[in-house]
Parts: C-alpha cells; structure tokens; sequence
C-alpha cells in the first residue's frame, strides 16, 4: 500500500480505539430500574429483556443521532466539495490516457463519500434494529422511580459490570450513553473527515497513476506497468470500502448510544444487541402495544443471584419489602430503601 494511503487508512485505528476507551471504565455498580414482576424474572430466570430502541421511553431514539450526522455530513461536504471530485487531470484527455483515467476514477471514487455516509443512517435497518437494556450509575433517582418504576414502587437491581460484560458471547456491547453534544459533534466529525480525507488522498494516488510515464522496455514490460497501476488504484478503493465498513460499525452504536442532553441525569450506560444477532425476537404487550424484545442470557457464579445490590422505591413498605427481598435474593445481597421523600 503507497505510504499516504496507508497514513490515511492507519487513522480509523485511532477512532475506533478512542471509541472503545469511552466505555472501558464502567462504575462500580450499574442499575437497571424494573417493577416486581421485572425483578422476580430477572433473577428466577436469569435474563434481562432488551426492548427494540424504537419503543423505549425517549420517543428521540435514532433520530437525535441521525440529524447529528446529517448536519456534521452537509458541512464535511461543503469544505470537501471541491475536493471530493476527481481532478479534472483524471478526466482529461483521450485515448488509453482518457480511458484509463476515467476507469480508475469511477474506480476509486464510487461509491461517492458522501452517498456512502447518508446511506449508513440507514444502518439499524439493515441491521435488523437494535435491541437495549438500559442501566443507570445512580440507584436512587426519581425520574427513574416514576419512569420505570411505576409510581415509586419499583426497584432498582444492582449488577457488577463483569456480569453485564459477559452477556452475549461478544454479540453484546456494554456502552456508556453520551450526552454532551460538542463530545458528540467530535466524535462524528472525526469519523466523517477522515472518509472524505481518505477519498482525497485515494484519488490523489489514481492521479499520480495516470501521470506517471511509462518506464519503455517491451508491450510485455508496459502491460506490467499498466496492471501495476490500476492495481494500486484498485487498493485505493478497496481502502474506502473498509473504511466506510468500519464506519458502519461505529454509526450504528452511535445512533442507540447519542442522547438528547435533557436525558443527561440518567448517566445512563446500555447493553445492546443487533436484531441479526439477538436471537429469538419475542412480544410483550403495553398499553395496548405490542413491544419487541429480547432475552439476554446473565451469567453468574454458580448458585449465585447476578444481582449484587437492590433499592427499593420510596412508596414501597419497607418492612415487609425487605423481608422479601430477603426471601427472594438471600443475604448477600445488599438491600436499601429511596431516600427520596415521594408519595407516588
């Protein structure tokens, strides 16, 4: 690979590892916020459902991410216009010169950067959606109690997340949601310059191809070159398909992991799941809805409850709901009540 392209392509390691550094410091504890019928499942069966993003509760799922991506796409594309185009030396001219110029820019130039990113925010589609399983840092919040817990009576379930971490076999991602929409734009602007960065510099290299003068020798010694070329031509834009793939991979845990910074109380962190690879996609109903989910599979110490800590909501009694708890999940497991003075 010439050393500018592979300077180029070397770039999306740096964005994907700067990705993955964002969600390698869960807290200590991370909270999942369900009714009594939710916990006695969650810990009889050791699952978790994950519910489709589309019928979660922040009716902005996807979308907050995709008008993100759409509006850092249309400025990327306007300071890149000019050069996003193939140079105009590559089109010019006749004969083998003209023909081979206009092969290697349709070549290195299709499909355009900027048509590729517009189609990935199609990409949960094609993935089959994304299926989630929310958790929140803090295990004593009001907006969670009246949320998910009902009227105040709910509970929040304690989890390590070595467990959450080992759900799934690697199908799973743990990921802390992001809520700062500058932390956002940088993500995404880094990911859409690089491309077209990586277009200009491919086609550059398709331009130095065609410039470049024949070394004479035999028809045999000049085919060789020819083939040398287009060659490199053909690597350039086998570069752009691989990073546009990558780019895929990282867009579609953005739209299900960028939330609106009105959310930001939460510090939310999500276990996800593509429909491709979630499995059996199950119903429930809710309010006259028929809801899509997923079963995911903990995994615990054996004999263990995959719940390590559980509060419980402030309109709850908490005598008798200690007692049970204790009954259910045994004595080490630790129990509090909300501090939080609400009557539901």
């Amino acid at each position: 690979m010439p050393q500018d392209l592979a300077t180029a392509t070397s770039g999306f390691d740096k964005l994907e590892s700067d990705w993955e550094s964002l969600h390698k410091k869960p807290p200590g504890t991370l909270f999942h916020y369900t009714t009594a019928a939710g916990l006695l499942g969650i810990v009889e069966k050791a699952k978790l459902w994950a519910t489709h993003f589309e019928y979660l509760n922040d009716p902005s799922e996807g979308r907050y991410a995709q008008e993100l991506v759409a509006r850092v796409l249309a400025e990327a594309k306007k300071a890149y216009e000019a050069k996003s185009e193939a140079p105009k030396e590559i089109k010019a001219g006749g004969g083998i010169i003209g023909f081979v110029g206009q092969m290697i820019t349709r070549v290195i130039t299709k499909p355009r950067v900027a048509d590729a990113i517009t189609g990935k925010l199609s990409i949960l589609d094609q993935h089959g959606g994304a299926y989630i399983a929310c958790f929140c840092r803090n295990g004593d919040l009001l907006s969670q109690w009246r949320g998910y817990g009902g009227s105040g009576d709910g509970y929040a379930l304690g989890f390590k997340p070595a467990i959450l971490s080992s759900v799934g076999g690697g199908k799973v991602r743990l990921r802390r949601v992001i809520y700062d929409p500058r932390k956002q734009e940088a993500l995404i602007k880094g990911w859409v310059q690089q491309l077209f960065d990586l277009q200009e510099t491919a086609v550059n290299e398709g331009l130095e191809i065609i410039k470049a003068k024949p070394a004479g020798g035999t028809l045999q010694d000049m085919m060789r070159q020819f083939r040398a070329r287009t060659d490199a031509a053909k690597q350039a834009a086998a570069s752009l398909d691989t990073a546009l793939e990558r780019f895929g991979r990282f867009i579609a845990e953005c739209l299900v992991s960028f939330k609106n910074p009105s959310y930001r109380e939460e510090a939310e962190w999500r276990l996800i799941v593509f429909g491709k690879e979630a499995g059996q996609i199950k119903y429930r109903a809710k309010e006259g809805n028929l809801i899509p989910y997923v079963e995911l599979d903990l995994m615990a110490p054996s004999g263990n409850s995959p719940v390590n800590k559980v509060s419980f909501g402030p309109t709850l009694e908490p005598r008798v709901t200690e007692r049970a708890l204790r009954m259910v999940l045994g004595e080490q497991v630790g129990i509090q009540r909300s501090k939080i003075p609400f009557r539901g």
